[in-house]
Protein backbone atom coordinates (compact mmCIF):
# COMPACT_ATOMS: atom_id res chain seq x y z
CA UNK A 1 0.00 0.00 0.00
CA UNK A 2 1.17 3.49 -0.84
CA UNK A 3 1.43 5.92 1.98
CA UNK A 4 0.02 9.29 0.87
CA UNK A 5 0.39 12.24 3.17
CA UNK A 6 -1.70 15.30 2.41
CA UNK A 7 -0.49 18.51 3.91
CA UNK A 8 -2.10 21.94 4.19
CA UNK A 9 0.00 23.15 1.24
CA UNK A 10 -1.45 20.40 -0.98
CA UNK A 11 -4.98 21.36 0.02
CA UNK A 12 -4.31 25.00 -0.91
CA UNK A 13 -2.48 24.08 -4.15
CA UNK A 14 -5.33 22.05 -5.66
CA UNK A 15 -7.94 24.89 -5.59
CA UNK A 16 -5.24 27.31 -6.77
CA UNK A 17 -4.54 25.03 -9.75
CA UNK A 18 -8.24 24.79 -10.57
CA UNK A 19 -8.67 28.55 -10.24
CA UNK A 20 -5.62 29.17 -12.44
CA UNK A 21 -6.94 26.82 -15.14
CA UNK A 22 -10.32 28.58 -15.04
CA UNK A 23 -8.68 32.01 -15.33
CA UNK A 24 -6.57 30.83 -18.28
CA UNK A 25 -9.67 29.47 -20.05
CA UNK A 26 -11.60 32.71 -19.44
CA UNK A 27 -8.67 34.79 -20.75
CA UNK A 28 -8.58 32.66 -23.90
CA UNK A 29 -12.35 33.10 -24.46
CA UNK A 30 -12.06 36.84 -23.83
CA UNK A 31 -9.18 37.17 -26.28
CA UNK A 32 -11.15 35.33 -28.95
CA UNK A 33 -14.19 37.60 -28.47
CA UNK A 34 -11.94 40.68 -28.50
CA UNK A 35 -10.41 39.60 -31.84
CA UNK A 36 -13.91 39.11 -33.29
CA UNK A 37 -14.93 42.58 -32.10
CA UNK A 38 -11.79 44.15 -33.58
CA UNK A 39 -12.51 42.47 -36.93
CA UNK A 40 -16.12 43.67 -36.80
CA UNK A 41 -14.92 47.20 -36.00
CA UNK A 42 -12.60 47.12 -39.02
CA UNK A 43 -15.47 46.05 -41.29
CA UNK A 44 -17.73 48.75 -39.83
CA UNK A 45 -15.07 51.43 -40.37
CA UNK A 46 -14.62 50.30 -43.97
CA UNK A 47 -18.37 50.47 -44.58
CA UNK A 48 -18.60 53.92 -43.00
CA UNK A 49 -15.71 55.21 -45.14
CA UNK A 50 -17.35 53.80 -48.28
CA UNK A 51 -20.64 55.47 -47.36
CA UNK A 52 -18.94 58.82 -46.78
CA UNK A 53 -17.12 58.47 -50.09
CA UNK A 54 -20.40 57.82 -51.93
CA UNK A 55 -22.14 60.72 -50.21
CA UNK A 56 -19.39 63.25 -50.92
CA UNK A 57 -18.68 62.13 -54.50
CA UNK A 58 -21.51 64.21 -56.06
CA UNK A 59 -20.17 67.32 -54.32
CA UNK A 60 -16.82 66.86 -56.05
CA UNK A 61 -18.27 66.40 -59.53
CA UNK A 62 -19.46 68.82 -62.15
CA UNK A 63 -22.85 68.07 -63.70
CA UNK A 64 -23.10 69.78 -67.06
CA UNK A 65 -26.36 70.41 -68.88
CA UNK A 66 -27.33 72.17 -72.08
CA UNK A 67 -30.50 73.46 -73.71
CA UNK A 68 -31.56 75.83 -76.45
CA UNK A 69 -32.93 79.23 -75.41
CA UNK A 70 -35.22 81.14 -77.79
CA UNK A 71 -34.31 84.82 -78.20
CA UNK A 72 -37.20 86.06 -80.28
CA UNK A 73 -39.03 84.44 -83.12
CA UNK A 74 -36.12 82.84 -85.03
CA UNK A 75 -33.02 83.21 -82.87
CA UNK A 76 -31.79 80.40 -80.67
CA UNK A 77 -28.79 80.11 -78.41
CA UNK A 78 -27.24 77.10 -76.85
CA UNK A 79 -27.01 77.55 -73.08
CA UNK A 80 -24.51 75.35 -71.26
CA UNK A 81 -24.61 75.29 -67.48
CA UNK A 82 -23.14 73.45 -64.52
CA UNK A 83 -25.62 71.98 -62.05
CA UNK A 84 -22.89 70.38 -59.93
CA UNK A 85 -21.03 71.93 -57.04
CA UNK A 86 -17.54 71.50 -58.49
CA UNK A 87 -16.03 73.58 -61.26
CA UNK A 88 -15.86 72.00 -64.70
CA UNK A 89 -12.47 72.10 -66.44
CA UNK A 90 -11.42 71.19 -69.97
CA UNK A 91 -14.96 70.94 -71.32
CA UNK A 92 -15.23 70.05 -74.99
CA UNK A 93 -18.28 69.95 -77.23
CA UNK A 94 -18.57 67.80 -80.29
CA UNK A 95 -21.40 68.30 -82.79
CA UNK A 96 -22.03 65.42 -85.10
CA UNK A 97 -22.74 66.17 -88.73
CA UNK A 98 -26.40 66.66 -89.53
CA UNK A 99 -27.60 67.15 -85.98
CA UNK A 100 -27.71 70.95 -86.04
Amino acid sequence: MINVAVSLGDIIAIPALVLSAYATWRAHVFKKREEELIELQKKLNTLMLDKEERETAPEREADLGANFVTLGSKKHRLRIFNKGRAAAYHVTMDFQKGTI
